[in-house]
């Protein structure tokens, strides 16, 4: 696809309800395949279910692929698609390691509170034993 055609406001492909395409997922970034459920004309928007995970979003038409045109940019995965069991345990390892990654920042910044806290204490320690001394 040349720059010019991103440019431009009509989707390169007509799209139809029923249709098979790749779509970005937002919560990753990666491109899945999808099913389109209803076309908005006038938004320029597709409502798409993702196949094998039922996930649905509204997405521009503009960002939508032609599944073979997606699968030729992830060619890692080889030509075997994954079985639903597959999906599901990359799914769970997926929210397992944003989970770890979530509780390890808010370990982060309890600990930066818990330091804040003990300056101000001993800011405070300090501020009030030099008031009882000049007493």
């Amino acid at each position: 696809a040349s720059s010019d055609s991103f440019a431009s406001s009509q989707p390169t492909h007509s799209w139809k309800v029923g249709d098979k395409c790749m779509a970005v997922w937002s919560e990753d970034g990666q491109c899945y395949e999808a099913e389109i459920e209803e076309i908005d004309e006038e938004n320029g928007t597709a409502a798409i279910t993702f196949a094998g995970y039922g996930n649905a979003e509204v997405t521009p038409l503009l960002n939508l692929k032609p599944v073979e045109e997606g699968r030729k940019a992830k060619e890692d995965s080889g030509s075997k698609p994954m079985s639903k069991k597959e999906m599901i345990a990359q799914q769970r390892e997926y929210k397992k390691k944003k989970a770890l990654k979530k509780a390890q920042r808010i370990k982060e910044l309890e600990q930066e509170r818990e330091d804040q806290k003990v300056k101000w204490q001993q800011f405070n320690n300090r501020a009030y034993s030099k008031n009882k001394k000049g007493q």
